[in-house]
């Protein structure tokens, strides 16, 4: 297949698995009363991403808000650990999730090894020997009839951009219920027994209601913008129980982590996806599949662990995005100048289940990883033959999920000393010589709908990759050899004649390359 179609379909295959109609936030989606979408039904969410900025006691977090159903007015409820001014709420533009993600996502590259007995560069064709380079279940419950008096405090009120913002604080989680259904909010059945964990620990809670005649459409969809709002507090957590009031099964969770240095989960395992795994070509058509597959067995092998899929600088982020996510703010509170230069950012991905989750997910620093980039060989190009799975611990944080497919050398060797140790881009021509280098887009927020008309998984894993994957216990599984030959109308071809249209077929492939 042309490398620039195979190229279209894959990137065709990723923008397909962007969330284009759910996607949600770490807090609770509910309609409002004259929304005119029906009682029974219940805003939807099945993939969660925020970014979290993080120096000293200082948290900004931002939220990517997208909502499946109608195009209505609906509301949206985040617990805050102190009361939000309007000055510390502000919208941002929606490509700063794109760019951020587009830095840290999974990524496949092809590498093609080049004529072993063509001169590049002074090099010759000698040969030289190559160098390494190296769960809601204890949830307190209030009591059962809603108290007469809800006991909630409007203590503050403002509009951002499409946002009516109300901040509130409440006794009990009876009573908030009781208020957010009294005003309007059509909160689900039994929000009490989530709300009340953070009213117990003190928490506040930010409501912000969605004004559709000021938001932007795109194609007939609304485009939310993103929410950012700061605060102080010790504990770096975030609330991710409310929202699971609208999950309808299993939830993909993407944390994106900004600060002077890595994080991980505090109160929950950690693991790192294998990376460096050399994969079949067929890959580059299908890589969400591929990766959602590898995703599965990660966690299988790890308990359903929080799984780091990126750690590095952050030298790749637009400046604008770093001051846009709270870079300003760190740097103007702080008095640290430098702090945007110095930001590692991390990608943590966890999938759970609606009854899985029994408490929010704290988040503390890690130690450096490395893992999942290009080894050099001795010609000073990049050799996927030298490239070494998984992560170690290292003094900076360089770490990716990266996967390739090593294209090998087919022509004729008419040399007397060829030097296999040189790759690059397509051997056609096409492109810049480079290697080919395709980012997932958000494979890990797409629900299984869009899945299933990809048909998901219909060639395993283990058929999927060129090596095992000890560290998740997967093997590669061998295809079959193919019987050399054809028949026609019946009669098999004789094998002379099989022979001869081979031969003729690799004369005439060697003479066109």
């Amino acid at each position: 297949m042309n490398t620039n179609i195979r190229l279209m379909l894959a990137a065709g295959s990723l923008a397909m698995l962007a969330p284009a109609t759910a996607a949600a936030m770490c807090g609770c989606m509910m309609p409002v009363d004259d929304t005119g979408i029906p009682e029974s039904t219940q805003l939807v969410s099945e993939a969660t991403q925020v970014v979290m900025m993080r120096h000293g006691t200082k948290t900004v977090q931002t939220m990517q808000n997208r909502y499946e159903g109608p195009l209505e007015n609906f509301a949206l409820i985040i617990p805050t650990p102190e009361v939000l001014s309007e000055d510390s709420v502000k919208t941002l533009y929606p490509s700063v999730f794109e760019n951020i993600d587009r830095v840290s996502a999974p990524r496949l590259t092809e590498y093609w090894q080049h004529d072993p007995c063509e001169q590049v560069d002074g090099f010759g064709s000698a040969n030289t020997e190559d160098t390494d380079s190296s769960s809601v279940n204890n949830v307190s419950r209030g009591p059962d009839a809603p108290p007469s008096d809800p006991g909630v405090v409007v203590e503050a009120e403002f509009q951002v951009g499409e946002y009516q913002i109300q901040i509130l604080s409440a006794e009990q989680g009876t009573g908030l219920e009781t208020w957010l259904r009294q005003n309007g909010y059509r909160i689900p059945t039994g929000a009490a027994a989530y709300l009340q964990p953070y009213i117990d620990s003190g928490m506040y809670f930010f409501v912000a209601k969605v004004d559709v005649s000021k938001v932007n459409f795109v194609d007939d969809r609304a485009q939310l913008s993103p929410l950012r709002f700061e605060y102080d507090t010790p504990d770096f957590t975030l609330p991710t129980r409310l929202g699971m009031l609208n999950s309808a099964g299993r939830q993909d969770l993407v944390v994106y982590t900004l600060g002077q240095t890595r994080f991980k989960a505090a109160n929950l395992p950690n693991a790192t996806i294998p990376t460096n795994v050399s994969v079949v070509a067929t890959v580059a058509n299908d890589f969400p599949n591929f990766y959602d597959q590898l995703f599965e067995k990660t966690l299988d092998a790890h308990g359903n662990a929080v799984i780091t899929e990126y750690a590095s600088w952050a030298w790749d982020m637009p400046f604008e995005d770093i001051a846009s996510l709270g870079g300003d703010v760190i740097t103007q509170t702080t008095g640290d100048e430098t702090f945007s230069y110095n930001l590692v950012l991390s990608r943590l991905h966890f999938r759970y289940d609606k009854d899985q989750l029994g408490e929010d997910i704290v988040l503390q620093a890690a130690d450096p990883i490395a893992g999942g980039q290009e080894a050099w060989g001795s010609r000073g190009t990049v050799d996927p033959t030298l490239m070494q799975q998984g992560a170690n611990d290292d003094g900076v944080n360089l770490f990716r999920a990266h996967y390739f497919v090593k294209h090998e050398w087919t022509g004729a060797v008419n040399c007397e000393n060829p030097a296999f140790d040189r790759w690059g881009g397509p051997l056609d021509g096409s492109g810049s010589g480079q290697p080919l280098s395709v980012p997932a887009l958000n494979p890990n927020t797409t629900n299984a709908e869009v899945f299933a008309k990809l048909g998901k998984h219909a060639i395993p894993v283990a058929a999927l990759i060129s090596e095992d994957v000890p560290e998740i216990g997967l093997e590669r599984e061998v295809p079959p050899k193919r019987e050399v030959g054809c028949s026609a109308a019946g009669a098999a071809v004789p094998g002379t004649m099989a022979m001869m249209l081979l031969g003729l077929f690799g004369g005439l492939r060697r003479r066109k390359r």
